[in-house]
């Protein structure tokens, strides 16, 4: 008798999506992002996306999830990074925005941080 496993599930759906083409899973992330009400048009190209976190996707929705941080502004942050981080910041990134991008820098430094492996850098 066999039995369902979600595991080798989520296993056979990451290697189908890392095997799709940009043409396959561009509407996929389109989609996605849609009913997330991300608007992809704001930040980098969704190739760009696709070649940082295929590998590290178990499912379309993971990618779009994983990926946010680089087309959405970031309202909240950790305030013990902030503590740590925000005078660095402020001294550092300033002027050339349209606003103070601090937040956004924290938010993300706490995202990496929290990867198990050495991020490549893609968002602008």
């Amino acid at each position: 008798s066999s039995t369902f496993s979600s595991d080798k599930l989520l296993w056979l759906n990451h290697q189908h999506i890392n095997r799709l083409n940009y043409d396959e899973i561009i509407p996929l992330l389109k989609y996605h992002m849609a009913v997330l009400e991300i608007d992809y048009e704001s930040g980098p190209d969704l190739k760009e996306i696709i070649d940082v976190y295929n590998e590290r996707s178990e499912t379309v929705l993971d990618m779009v999830k994983s990926s946010i941080y680089c087309f959405q502004d970031i309202d909240d942050y950790d305030d013990k990074a902030s503590r740590r981080w925000g005078h660095t910041f402020s001294k550092l990134f300033t002027g050339g925005a349209r606003r103070d991008r601090t937040a956004d820098l924290l938010h993300a430094m706490q995202a990496l941080s929290q990867l198990s492996y050495s991020p490549m850098t893609i968002c602008n």
